[in-house]
C-alpha cells in the first residue's frame, strides 16, 4: 500500500483576490445577472469524445457554491468575509479519494499559504505550500511540505520537503523553475537516516501574446486547476494553477514545459465571457480542451 500511495502521489506532481460575482464574465445589462451554468471538461482534449459534465451551483451571494458531476464528484466552496475562497472540499467517488483545501492570505489579499489534507482510503497526508511576494505582490517562489505524512503508510514523514518553485518575471511572468523531492527513510538506525533526491523541471511562458481571461470566475479557475491535478500547487505543469496563483498576467499564451512545446488559448463570447479553454502539447501528453456555458437571469 506504500508504495501505490507513493506512486500515486508522485505521479500527480509530474503529471490578489477580488471578489467576483456572476457578472465579471462580461458587461451585461443591469438588469440581469449572467451565471456560469455548465462546464464540459475534455481530458486528453479530444471533443469528439463524451467530456465530463459538471453543473455550477451558487449561494446567495452569487458565488459558486457547488460543483457537480452527477454520481462521479461533488466540490463544495466556502467564502471569507472579504469574497475570496476560504475552503474547498470534495473528491471523485470512484477514485476514493477525498481532499481539502484551507486559504490563508496576507494583508494584500494575496494567497499566504494553501493546507491541503489528502485522504486516500485509510491513508492520508497534511501539506502546506506557503508563498512569498516581491514589492509589487507578484508571486516570488512557493515551498510545499509535509505536516503530517502520515508514516509509512504513505511513505511521508513530517516536515519533508514535497517541492519548490521559483517564478520569474520581466514584464510579465518568463519561466518558473520547480524541484520535486523523494525519500527513502531508514528507521532501524540510531539515530534514523534519510536519502532524498530531487528531480528538476522549467516551464517557459515566453510565446505570443498572452490572453487575457481576467473575467473568468477565480473559484472556477482554481477548480480547474485541482480538476485533474489534485494536488495543484504541487504539480510541475499545470497552467490553469499558474494562472491562478498569477492574476495580474496572463500566460494563457504559447510555452514550453522542459522540452515540450504547448499552447494555452482562450475563447471569449461578443459580452467578453470566457467560453473554452485549450491546453494542448506536441505529446498529447497534458492536452484539455474546457468549454464553458452562461445562463442568464432577470434580477
Amino acid at each position: 500500500m506504500k508504495f501505490i500511495l507513493s506512486l500515486i502521489i508522485l505521479l500527480i506532481l509530474v503529471v490578489g483576490c477580488k471578489k467576483d460575482t456572476p457578472s465579471s464574465s462580461g458587461e451585461y445589462p443591469q438588469d440581469s445577472l449572467t451565471f456560469i451554468s455548465k462546464v464540459l471538461y475534455y481530458q486528453g482534449g479530444d471533443t469528439t469524445l463524451i467530456p465530463d459534465t459538471f453543473s455550477i451551483h451558487y449561494n446567495g451571494n452569487y458565488q459558486i457554491d457547488k460543483i457537480i458531476q452527477t454520481d462521479k464528484s461533488l466540490w463544495t466552496f466556502t467564502y471569507n468575509t472579504k469574497g475570496a475562497i476560504a475552503t474547498v472540499k470534495g473528491g471523485r467517488y470512484y477514485l476514493d479519494y477525498y481532499l481539502e483545501y484551507y486559504f490563508n492570505y496576507n494583508t494584500a489579499g494575496r494567497l499566504d499559504s494553501l493546507l491541503i489534507n489528502a485522504a486516500f482510503g485509510s491513508d492520508s497526508m497534511l501539506s502546506s505550500t506557503v508563498f512569498t511576494y516581491d514589492a509589487n505582490s507578484h508571486i516570488k517562489s512557493a515551498y510545499s511540505y509535509v505536516v503530517d505524512g502520515g508514516g509509512s503508510s504513505t511513505g511521508f514523514y513530517t516536515s519533508d520537503s514535497l517541492a519548490t518553485a521559483t517564478y520569474f518575471s520581466n514584464t510579465d511572468l518568463d519561466s518558473l523553475h520547480f524541484k520535486t523531492f523523494s525519500y527513502s527513510h531508514d528507521f532501524t538506525t540510531d539515530p534514523p537516516t534519510e536519502d532524498f533526491i530531487t528531480v528538476p523541471y522549467s516551464v517557459r511562458f515566453n510565446t505570443g501574446t498572452g490572453t487575457d481571461i481576467s473575467t473568468l470566475d477565480k473559484t472556477l479557475l482554481f477548480w480547474l486547476s485541482i480538476r485533474s491535478q489534485p494536488f495543484g500547487p504541487l504539480s510541475i505543469f499545470d497552467l490553469f494553477w499558474y494562472q491562478y496563483i498569477n492574476p495580474d498576467v496572463s500566460i494563457v499564451k504559447g510555452g514550453s514545459f522542459n522540452s515540450v512545446v504547448y499552447h494555452f488559448s482562450a475563447t471569449k463570447n461578443a459580452d467578453g465571457g470566457v467560453t473554452g479553454l485549450s491546453v494542448a502539447d506536441v505529446g498529447n501528453g497534458y492536452s484539455t480542451v474546457v468549454k464553458i456555458a452562461y445562463t442568464k437571469i432577470l434580477k
